[in-house]
């Protein structure tokens, strides 16, 4: 089967040959593959200039960028997103979601080319990219760029896709780490935060929602890129991913019972992202120009617009997944101001739950931040990820973040439940103004901080927390999240999923990724059950 690539790589079942017939950039027979960019010499394929532009630079990105050529700082930070993510799938592998979908993909049967987690089971690689990216967000503790989810949808595939072409560990590392980017830059090119005019508050996201569907894309990049893909075909699988991944409209749940797929599907959008790779390299053509001025893909996404120059503003200067939070606690990113709070105040003050008459959470005028705060029953474990009061009371109680917040012991413990009621929420509207001064300094989606104040009573005393940054998030060194707590949250996570060591060993595996010649190490503690 004609695949276009470049070089002379064969991956899988895949070849490199290209039929005459193939009507583009033809060189005595042969399709022009082995001129990539910058990193080949700086040459680009007739059809790559023929439709040069913001696609056209975005695609040739990917290609270009190895992992040699990676700053040390970006290699490091994308070996841990990998940790982080893969840690968060196979902490929801025993929850309910996640025995379906992993059932559901090992009886469709297919290829064995991609190894499903905590069994060792292998499914075809899109199977695999399927199942895990949906369970890389189940428990919705997976990284934030500022509001958004993206390595779901990207790692995911990336580590499906590298199973199934037999690379090595670097190679996944740069695919990752540009598939991250790439995904990231488009999201964030889409405006999402706008100002009510009449009221001067922050609109919530909620009916203007623009989705997580732009992942598809990254998705598509780190995918082809692991195929060695010529930029042109990269550029097309941009295309395919278009017109294949969910089409997002305005989702909303509040004040109802949390359906699985939350705000989105990301098993669809990784695996829409994996299809389109591989058809692209098998030759199905599609629209090579689909980010260029002029297009209106946005429209997918339920957005207005797309602003160009943030995808290609500082490329290859400035990345993503440096900038990118990592949660130490599962739920809602919007609650983790809070979280952090009152574990700080819990902690300096050696608090038992019974020391904590009530906690009071001083929230800014936005919505579905005001409706997280006071959201006190849970009657679904689903719906304690936006529940900051039930959140409040697993910390209380010394509960591990992590699945065992899903628990029956956690979740039906009556003493949690009636300490969850001692949480109330009140709105400053003074603490808008820390969102407008973020939107302020530059981008759609750069409201990075949210502001809050916790205060927690006691028989003697009155304790109080201002916070504007969550814990993980690197814009400031006192909140990133360390190397250390990454590799505590990683085996805790793993736990009780993985045989014990296995959770060790996965940690030393990702960080020694990029020297790995293959995914044996990564993989091998994954592929039994506790």
């Amino acid at each position: 089967m004609p695949v276009r690539c470049r070089g002379n790589a064969t991956t899988n079942a895949l070849t490199v040959r290209i039929c005459a017939s193939d009507t583009r950039a033809l060189n005595g027979g042969m399709l022009l593959i082995g001129l990539s960019g910058p990193a080949k010499g700086g040459a680009m394929t007739a059809a790559l200039q023929a439709s040069s532009g913001v696609t056209a630079e975005l695609a040739e990105f990917v290609v270009a960028t190895s992992c040699d050529r990676l700053p040390a700082s970006v290699v490091h930070a994308t070996k841990r997103l990998i940790l982080d993510t893969m840690s968060c799938a196979i902490g929801a592998v025993d929850t309910a979601p996640g025995r379906l979908l992993l059932e559901y993909k090992r009886s469709a049967g297919g290829r064995a080319d991609s190894t499903l987690l905590a069994s060792g089971t292998k499914v075809p690689c899109g199977s695999a990219a399927y199942a895990h990216s949906q369970l890389a967000n189940v428990l919705d503790a997976d990284e934030v760029t500022l509001w958004m989810h993206s390595a779901a949808a990207v790692v995911m595939p990336a580590i499906a896709a590298a199973e199934f072409s037999g690379a090595d560990g670097a190679s996944l590392v740069a695919a990752v780490a540009t598939g991250f980017e790439l995904a990231a830059r488009v999201g964030m090119s889409l405006p999402t935060f706008r100002v009510d005019p009449a009221t001067g508050l922050l609109r919530s996201p909620g009916a203007d929602s623009i989705g997580f569907s732009w992942a598809s894309y990254g998705a598509a990049a780190a995918v082809g890129k692991l195929l060695d893909l010529d930029a042109a075909t990269i550029a097309e699988a941009f295309g395919i991913a278009q017109v294949s991944m969910p089409v997002h409209g305005a989702l909303s749940y509040v004040g109802h019972s949390e359906p699985w797929h939350k705000y989105a599907m990301f098993a669809a959008i990784g695996e829409a992202g994996v299809n389109a790779a591989m058809l692209a390299a098998r030759g199905f053509r599609a629209d090579g120009r689909l980010f260029d001025a002029g297009s209106t893909f946005f429209r997918a996404m339920n957005a207005a617009d797309s602003d160009r120059a943030v995808m290609l503003d500082g490329l290859g200067s400035r990345w993503a997944v440096e900038s990118t939070s990592l949660k130490p606690w599962p739920g809602s990113r919007l609650m983790h101001t809070a979280l952090g709070a009152f574990t700080d105040l819990v902690a300096e003050h050696q608090l038992r739950p019974d020391d904590i008459r009530s906690v009071t959470v001083v929230v800014p005028p936005w919505p579905i931040i005001e409706w997280q705060a006071s959201k006190v029953e849970c009657t679904d474990r689903f719906q304690i990820m936006s529940s900051l009061p039930y959140l409040m009371s697993m910390i209380a109680y010394g509960v591990p973040a992590g699945p065992a917040w899903w628990s029956e012991a956690a979740f039906g413990n009556p003493a949690m439940r009636a300490f969850a009621q001692r949480v109330t929420a009140r709105v400053d509207p003074d603490l808008n103004e820390v969102f407008l001064a973020d939107l302020r300094a530059g981008l759609q989606f750069n409201v990075s901080r949210v502001p809050v104040q916790v205060r927690i009573e006691t028989a003697d005393a009155i304790l109080t927390r201002y916070v504007e940054r969550a814990h993980g998030d690197p814009a400031d060194p006192s909140t990133a999240m360390t190397d250390a707590e990454l590799a505590a949250k990683s085996e805790e996570f793993t736990r009780d999923v993985l045989p014990a060591g296995a959770g060790q060993q996965l940690v030393a595996a990702a960080f020694s990724l990029d020297k790995a010649g293959n995914l044996d190490a990564l993989m091998g503690p994954c592929t039994d059950h506790a």
